[in-house]
């Protein structure tokens, strides 16, 4: 039985008082942002590529920032991304291409002024995503 947020709303704020110890903290982390950021380490995602996209597609910015602070080394090392049909320099430009084609402005800001951090004056120049359909 998976246990629903929704019913958290129903119960009185006395009973949530005297039950909150009794939640498992897979619980307590969806519940504010203070959780969440404590304890999203123990989240178990098993196709992370499909969890940012998801969060790329839906806006979430609180969500983003996390992991790009977390990962942006691992994402910007991450050579020769390919993805519909296109192969992309890293991961961060997959990205940056994804939140443009998905109208997230927010995180197109938020890899933006990240990028403008960590990038060399030129970088700009050498980031490009290539078709790679066979032509007859």
């Amino acid at each position: 039985m998976d246990f629903d947020m929704a019913m958290l709303d129903w119960l009185p704020h006395e009973l949530l008082i005297c039950i909150w110890e009794f939640f498992p903290i897979e619980v307590k982390m969806w519940t504010n942002k203070r959780f969440y950021l404590r304890h999203h380490h123990l989240i178990v995602v098993p196709r992370y590529e499909s969890f940012i996209r998801m969060v790329i597609r839906n806006n979430y910015t609180f969500l983003f920032n996390i992991h790009i602070e977390e990962q942006y080394d691992k994402w910007l090392n991450a050579k020769r991304w390919f993805y519909d049909d296109m192969l992309f320099a890293n991961y961060l430009d997959f990205q940056l291409h994804y939140a443009r084609q998905n109208d997230s402005k927010e995180i197109e800001i938020t890899i933006l002024e990240r990028r403008g951090k960590g990038y060399t004056a030129k970088k700009h120049k050498t980031t490009r995503h290539k078709y790679c359909k066979w032509t007859s």
